[in-house]
């Protein structure tokens, strides 16, 4: 414990030392990229994805209320192509698609339900 001014750390604080790198790299990207800790790290979100294309709770888009405005993937925070693909891995179901559609053409459902 000489060299308390600079150097390298002692072993004994290497352990935090990644977890807090990892976390500061997060907190930075944040500013430029919504949830990249949930879109490109989180484990459990890639298993989310997996399942999100069995899920029973399913979106669809109505094509005759559908203006294709593209309201709906701009303000996508996911950046999923609503009109290609609503029920996308990277889906999160906020809702957001739904709320902002002019024309109330997507909606939500149990099962798939087709229009």
């Amino acid at each position: 414990m000489e060299n308390l001014t600079g150097g390298t750390p002692p072993v004994r604080y290497l352990p935090c030392v990644v977890p807090c790198k990892l976390y500061f790299f997060v907190v930075i990207i944040s500013i430029f990229i919504y949830r990249p800790f949930c879109k490109y790290i989180c484990p459990l979100g890639a298993l989310y994805g997996l399942f999100n294309r069995f899920s029973f709770y399913r979106m669809e888009i109505d094509k005759n209320k559908c203006i294709d405005c593209k309201v709906c993937e701009r303000n996508c925070r996911m950046q999923v192509k609503v009109l290609e693909n609503i029920n996308s891995a990277e889906c999160i179901r906020c809702m957001e698609c739904k709320n902002i559609c002019p024309k109330g053409a997507i909606e939500t459902n149990f099962f798939e339900k087709k229009l």
